[in-house]
């Protein structure tokens, strides 16, 4: 008898788990899970309810960071025209480029600062910079003027209206400092004809020195501003128009050249009225 138990105890003990006790009748108790435990698969050890299971963020469903533009830098290129007041000599539209930098204030302004270069091509009247003296030997004197440079260092405010998420349309409000380069003056005098004076031949051809003009301009421009990347790359178009004040500089003034061994005076060059300009350009979003 003793011999058959011991048969059959080592199976029941393999076949309960460790740790388990016997049922009353032999048997093994049935495993007892999670779900098995009180108070529902809901509770915890202590009856709190547990947590619902959340699902991790996909990357679509992230938020996406907007890239703020901080500075745009722009590059435009068009004609510029300056309007000289009554005077001997007139001023021809000319190639004009601008460069810029745009600061946003808010989504409704801006801030530009900006440097502007054109070149213009000078029409004088016949005999027309003679002075009142000089007329009896400059008056029939054709003046041969270069093209004259005009530099604008200004600061513009632009209030801003967003028309679409790429499309804005801008008022710009600004006023710099204009300087106009301009190079010698020359011509020949009518009739003339060189000699040797002491193996030195005296040149019938007059020469003034350079002159310069300054002043402040006042100015106002329309513009559109269309991205074509968007918070990248933009498309820029606008016209302005300006007045210019407080103008002075040799430029303006009578200025003394000599030919043929005489002294002879000029008068100045007209001042410059208004001034107008058409361009389009590139931006780019920093």
């Amino acid at each position: 008898m003793i011999m058959r138990t011991a048969a059959w105890v080592p199976a029941v003990l393999l076949a309960v788990a460790p740790g388990q006790a016997l049922g009353a009748d032999g048997s093994a108790p049935a495993f007892a899970g999670p779900e098995s435990e009180p108070g529902g698969a809901d509770q915890g050890r202590e009856g709190n309810p547990r947590p619902a299971a959340q699902e991790r963020p996909r990357g679509r469903d992230l938020p996406r960071l907007s890239r703020l533009t901080r500075v745009e830098l722009g590059f435009d290129v068009g004609m510029q025209s300056l309007v000289a007041r009554e005077g001997p000599a007139e001023y021809s539209p000319g190639f004009a480029w601008v460069g810029s930098a745009r600061i946003p204030i808010s989504s409704w302004m801006g801030l530009r600062f900006l440097v502007r270069h054109s070149n213009h091509p000078v029409e004088v009247e016949r005999g027309g910079l003679a002075a009142p003296s000089e007329v009896a030997a400059l008056g029939a004197m054709a003046f041969d003027q270069p093209p004259i440079e005009a530099w604008l260092m200004a600061a513009r405010l632009e209030p801003t209206w967003v028309l679409a998420p790429r499309l804005r349309l801008w008022l710009g409000l600004g006023a710099g400092w204009l300087r106009i380069l301009a190079p010698p003056t020359e011509g020949t005098l009518p009739g003339c004809t060189p000699w040797m004076v002491a193996d030195t031949e005296v040149s019938c051809r007059l020469a003034t020195g350079s002159r310069t003009g300054l002043g402040t301009e006042l100015d106002a421009t329309l513009g559109a501003t269309v991205e074509l990347v968007p918070r990248w790359l933009a498309l820029n178009v606008s016209t302005g128009l300006g007045a210019v004040l407080a103008q002075s500089g040799t430029l303006y003034a009578s200025q003394q050249a000599i030919a043929a061994g005489s002294l002879h005076r000029l008068t100045g060059f007209p001042s410059v009225g208004a001034s107008s300009t058409f361009l389009v350009g590139l931006g780019l979003m920093l």
